[in-house]
């Protein structure tokens, strides 16, 4: 073994060509001599000035520690237990152990999922009426013999009593994209995708790329972290608008300020304005924009399909953001996101496609039951 490496063939007693045990790809024995770096000066130059910046003009070294507020300090034990835990593995089993750090997690999940019931419109759909009962007795308002009674009841003498002697057959994948539910779950998907590209793409690059837009790396760190903390009072108009106003409207809306945003980076890098207000304002818009997309898409999609698709159609959507997020880390690693004005606009389009196919087939799911959202999907 030679750093890391299997040797592959010798040659007058020397290794010739060996084999990394972390690629699995063959080469030259390079005498231990370090490979020529694949960096690109410049966007390490970049870097480095980010870097800099952040540790006070040290290279490598890293940030001062903030003093804790009281407040926070069993807060800030935790993070700085973490971040040392994280490093100490890190360097001694590669940046592949981080991926372990969501396992506890996980494992109290998988533990507790006894004490976790489930859905009664599912064990409903498939059969299963007395354990459907038994749930809704167990999570009504009152324990009395007339509440549990009603529950009971027939749909002739309660209209208003959940369904539970209805059989639903589990519908798949092939449902979604045909029939009344193709257009919509088009729209989600498309939805979910750019919005992928924009959080795990644009906005991971965007700090690089306000550097080349002329922002100083001083500035551009200032300018991201105050963009952050605008964004914070979105967060209650977001679900404000969604539980208040609109459900489809309030998805469309903030679809619309998304690609706004982007178009609004477009407008800057070709006008080649260095104005840290009008970066703030777009970046703000950004931020609270795509927040806001991804907190109401996947409450929408699992609203709008019926409870024989609810878990496959839902999944989908979430599935596609994740797609969108591997697809943007992709495209930054050819390069994607060092043409600017390129990527913005490139990636306007389908939010835009995604807004048009939503106010042509969304429904409306705000103060409907959802047995009526079906119906209204039926008729759309």
């Amino acid at each position: 073994r030679i750093m890391n490496h299997a040797v592959v063939s010798l040659m007058s007693d020397e290794p010739a060509k060996v084999r990394c045990r972390t690629c699995h790809s063959d080469h030259d024995y390079r005498h231990e001599l370090p490979p020529p770096p694949k960096v690109d000066p410049r966007k390490a130059s970049l870097f480095n000035q980010v870097l800099e910046n952040v540790t006070g003009g040290i290279p490598g070294a890293p940030p001062e520690a903030a003093p804790a507020v009281d407040g926070d300090a069993a807060g800030t034990v935790v993070q700085e237990a973490a971040a040392g835990a994280a490093a100490l593995l890190e360097q001694r089993y590669s940046w592949r152990v981080l991926w372990l750090l969501g396992l506890p997690t996980g494992a109290v999940i998988i533990l507790l999922n006894r004490w976790i019931p489930e859905s009664p419109r599912f064990l409903s759909s498939i059969g299963l009426e007395n354990e459907a009962r038994t749930v809704l007795m167990k999570f009504s308002t009152t324990r009395s013999a007339e509440s549990s009674g009603a529950i009971f009841r027939d749909d002739d003498v309660a209209s208003s009593a959940p369904i539970l002697d209805e059989q639903h057959p589990i519908k798949g994948l092939r449902e979604l994209v045909r029939g009344r539910y193709a257009h919509i779950s088009l729209g989600l998907a498309v939805c979910g995708t750019a919005w992928g590209l924009v959080n795990f793409g644009f906005l991971l690059w965007l700090p690089t790329n306000l550097v080349l837009l002329g922002i100083p790396a001083s500035g551009s760190s200032t300018l991201l972290a105050q963009s952050a903390l605008f964004a914070l009072p979105g967060i209650p108009l977001v679900v404000w608008l969604y539980h208040r106003w609109s459900t489809i409207k309030s998805l469309i809306l903030f679809i619309a300020l998304s690609t706004l945003s982007l178009l609004a980076f477009l407008t800057i890098a070709m006008l080649e304005l260095q104005s840290a207000i009008a970066t703030t304002i777009a970046t703000v818009a950004l931020l609270i924009s795509i927040s806001g997309v991804i907190a109401m898409l996947i409450p929408y999609a699992t609203e709008i399909y019926p409870v024989q698709m609810r878990g496959t159609g839902s999944g989908v959507i979430a599935a596609s953001s994740k797609f969108g997020g591997i697809l943007g880390a992709a495209l930054g690693a050819v390069g994607f996101f060092d043409h600017f004005m390129l990527s913005a606009a490139l990636i306007a389009i389908p939010l835009a496609i995604s807004g048009v196919l939503l106010i042509r087939n969304g429904v409306e799911t705000r103060g409907y039951r959802l047995e009526d959202i079906q119906s209204a999907m039926a008729r759309a």
